[in-house]
This record gives C-alpha cells, structure tokens and sequence, in this order.
C-alpha cells in the first residue's frame, strides 16, 4: 500500500510541481509588479522633481 502510495504521488508529482512551480512564479511576478507600480506611484512627485531639476541644469 505504500509503495501503491507513493507510485501514485511520483506519478502525479509532475504536474503538481509544474502547477505550483507556474502559479508561484506567476504569484512573484504580480507581487514585484505590484510592488515596482506602488513604489512609482509613491516617489512620482521626487522623481519628476529630480527630472525637472536636472533638465533646468543642463539646459
């Protein structure tokens, strides 16, 4: 029985590991995006004042 067990599971494990290998994957890419847009969002008004600030030096 548990080696019925665990042939079962070696046999499923494939499709598990990519299921949960592409949904964690998928999962770090929206936390990162998620991330990166509310960090932009956050320091817009320092960004473009920086921007505007090294524009006016150098023109």
């Amino acid at each position: 029985m548990n080696c019925e067990l665990l042939g079962l599971n070696w046999a499923n494990s494939w499709s598990i590991f990519f299921l949960g290998f592409s949904t964690g994957s998928l999962l770090l890419t929206l936390i990162f995006t998620i991330m990166f847009v509310y960090f932009r969002i956050s320091m817009r008004k320092s960004d473009e004042f920086r921007i505007r600030a090294s524009w006016e030096i150098e023109h």
